[in-house]
């Protein structure tokens, strides 16, 4: 911004020819009004007014530039489509091809033999540019060597031998516990750049390297025992006869039902008869393993036999008349 002036009265004053700056603006003038209405004045214009006055820089907003990126196969076909801009872009993913040659990459000058910028990468467009596609001749004499290793697995293919473009081995390696997913040229890679049968460019020794992927086994089924038509508390009558019934599932080969009166291991079998009970027990039923251990086991139940007088005495003649109480948990309460 220029410094304050003074003027003499009567006397032709030299405005400052140095112009103020603003980002993204180029200065057009100076003006006695803001708004640009007044009169205009250029940078070391002359001003004869006898007054006192202030000048108002004005302004013209930049139009930004738009450059053109053009591509150059430099020898080779397919070239990418031209790109504009002003700025960082990103480059063209797409790569030209050449017979006999590998494709390097691309540079600003065509007679390079290394490679400024890769397919997709990005680039400062500051002004119209070519890039030319960089080439390395195939070398089609010398034998390379294509060696699988199984990563971890057995069952590699055997090594290939060639040069240039060559068809992967249909052999995949396997692994207890992995899925094989294809082959890459990192060790430690979890995603496949090729797979058997592909096509694949050997210009140099190589190895490809097995990727797995490990397959998530499934937690096996616990076995479980029940005992059918279970209620924690049953009432019955003194001296009633009563079977019980387990459900199992997944049990194991070599297991076994155990029954347990009031805790007391009483034998096995899918189904138990506690005969003519005169006082409360526990029935629960266990599923042991052939080496002795608890499977799984059942809820307890708790039968609650009447025995008072009356019970007693109903019983009594219950047994006279050969009409004891017979229960079936696995069918209906009551025979």
């Amino acid at each position: 911004m220029p410094a304050n002036q003074t003027k003499t009265y009567g006397q032709t004053l030299t405005l400052s020819s140095t112009k103020p700056t603003r980002s993204g603006y180029t200065f057009k003038n100076w003006n006695t009004k803001a708004n640009g209405t007044g009169t205009s004045y250029s940078a070391g214009a002359s001003y004869t007014a006898n007054a006192a006055v202030t000048l108002y820089a004005q302004w013209t907003q930049n139009v930004p530039t738009t450059y053109t990126l053009t591509y150059n196969a430099n020898g080779g076909s397919g070239v990418p489509s031209s790109q504009t801009g002003n700025g960082s872009i990103t480059l063209s993913s797409a790569k030209p091809t050449r017979s006999g040659y590998t494709f390097l990459g691309w540079t600003t000058n065509a007679s390079a033999t290394t490679a400024q910028y890769q397919p997709g990468a990005s680039y400062n467009l500051t002004a119209n540019t070519t890039l030319y596609a960089v080439w390395k001749k195939i070398d089609t004499t010398t034998a390379y060597t294509l060696t699988y290793n199984a990563n971890g697995g057995t069952g590699a293919p055997a090594a290939q031998t060639g040069n240039g473009n060559i068809t992967l081995s249909s052999a995949k390696p396997t692994r207890s516990g992995y899925a094989f997913l294809g082959w890459a040229t990192k060790a430690s890679a979890t995603a496949a750049q090729y797979q058997p049968g592909a096509s694949f460019n050997l210009t140099a020794n190589t190895t490809l390297y097995a990727v797995w992927k490990k397959v998530e086994t499934p937690p096996a089924a616990q076995p479980t025992v029940t005992i059918r038509n279970y209620t924690a508390n049953k009432s019955v009558d003194y001296k009633t006869t009563m079977t019980f019934t387990a459900i199992t599932t997944d049990a194991p080969a070599g297991s076994a039902i155990h029954w347990f009166i009031n805790g007391s291991d009483k034998g096995t079998g899918e189904t138990y008869t506690v005969k003519q009970a005169t006082s409360d027990y526990t029935v629960q039923v266990k599923l042991i393993g052939a080496d002795g251990s608890v499977l799984a086991q059942s809820a307890t139940e708790t039968v609650k036999v009447s025995n008072g007088f009356f019970a007693r005495l109903i019983a009594f003649f219950r047994q006279i008349f050969g009409s004891l109480p017979v229960i079936s948990q696995s069918v209906k309460e009551t025979l």
